[in-house]
């Protein structure tokens, strides 16, 4: 094989050869040779999942958990009648009301903060020039 300067190899004919036959094979390998483009598991051309005994037991947990929250939704603890004017008997409206007055009372009566008490520690000497 020529050689150029000391130590550098020149490439045989064959070489391009056999790196454009390996992507052919790798090609045909993979079905199609086409990835999805961007995030492969969404999108309109992504990949779909397999599926696994995994997968369908959690979907069979999803679905459980689904039919027991719509069986409290059609047989609720409460009746309509009942549920009528539970709230003030328990007077939460009352206890809601008294509680934002408080947070109001306190947020009121914070202590006055003069710029002074904030920024006194930045007076560390009053003299602007040294001598």
């Amino acid at each position: 094989s020529p050689q150029g300067r000391q130590g550098d190899r020149v490439p045989e004919r064959s070489e391009g050869f056999e790196m454009h036959f390996t992507q052919v094979l790798m090609k045909m390998a993979g079905g199609s040779g086409r990835r999805a483009q961007g995030f492969q598991w969404i999108g309109k051309h992504r990949l779909a999942h397999g599926i696994y005994p995994r997968s369908l037991e959690s979907l069979a947990k999803r679905i459980r958990t689904e039919e027991q929250n719509l069986f409290y939704l059609r047989h609720p603890y409460l009746t309509v009648e009942q549920e009528d004017g539970h709230a003030k008997e328990l007077k939460k409206f009352d206890k809601w009301l008294n509680n934002k007055r408080l947070e109001n009372a306190v947020f009121r009566t914070r202590p006055s903060v003069r710029m002074e008490d904030k920024l006194g520690h930045l007076n560390v000497s009053s003299a602007w020039e040294l001598d």
